[in-house]
C-alpha cells in the first residue's frame, strides 16, 4: 500500500466520453461543409419548363408577305397524346381578327402550323401558343412579327 493510505493510482488508457465527443464534433464540423459543397456542385441544372428557343418568323421581324407556316422550336420535346391536342397556336392580326390556319403538328420539340390565308394581310401579327412539355408542364407565351 502506498504511503498516505490511499489506493494505488492506475493509468487508464481509454479516452473519456467527454474527450470522444469533442473529437467527434471537430471532425463533423470539418466534414459537413465539404459534404454540402460537393452535393451542391454535383447537382445538375434542371429547367422546370419548356421555353421557346426560336421561331419562324422570328419575334420582332418584318416579312414581305404572310408566311405559309409558323414554326416554333422549344428547348425540349413536347407532349403528344393520340386523339388529344395539348399544344396549340393562335395567330391573330393586330385588329384581333384571327388568321385562318391549318392543323398544328408536333415533331419532337418543333411545333408547326400552316397558315391557310390567301388574304393580303399587312401589319402586326401576334402568335400565341400553349404547349405542354414531355414532363407535363404547360407553358404559355406569345410573340409578334410584322407583314410589310
Amino acid at each position: 500500500m502506498p504511503k498516505g493510505g490511499g489506493a494505488k493510482s492506475c493509468s487508464n488508457s481509454t479516452t473519456s466520453p467527454r474527450a470522444k465527443n469533442g473529437w467527434t464534433m471537430k471532425i463533423a464540423m470539418k466534414i459537413t461543409p465539404l459534404i454540402l459543397i460537393l452535393s451542391i456542385a454535383g447537382t445538375p441544372t434542371v429547367h422546370a419548363h419548356s421555353y421557346l428557343v426560336s421561331s419562324s418568323p422570328k419575334n420582332g421581324s418584318t416579312v414581305s408577305a404572310l408566311p405559309t407556316q409558323v414554326a416554333l422550336t422549344f428547348n425540349e420535346n413536347l407532349l403528344v397524346v393520340k386523339g388529344k391536342k395539348p399544344n396549340a397556336i393562335s395567330i391573330t392580326h393586330r385588329t384581333g381578327v384571327p388568321i385562318r390556319q391549318g392543323v398544328v403538328s408536333v415533331t419532337k420539340n418543333v411545333l408547326t402550323v400552316p397558315i391557310a390565308s390567301s388574304q393580303k394581310i399587312h401589319g402586326s401579327i401576334t402568335v400565341s401558343y400553349r404547349v405542354v412539355s414531355a414532363d407535363g408542364h404547360p407553358v404559355n407565351g406569345n410573340f409578334s412579327f410584322t407583314v410589310k
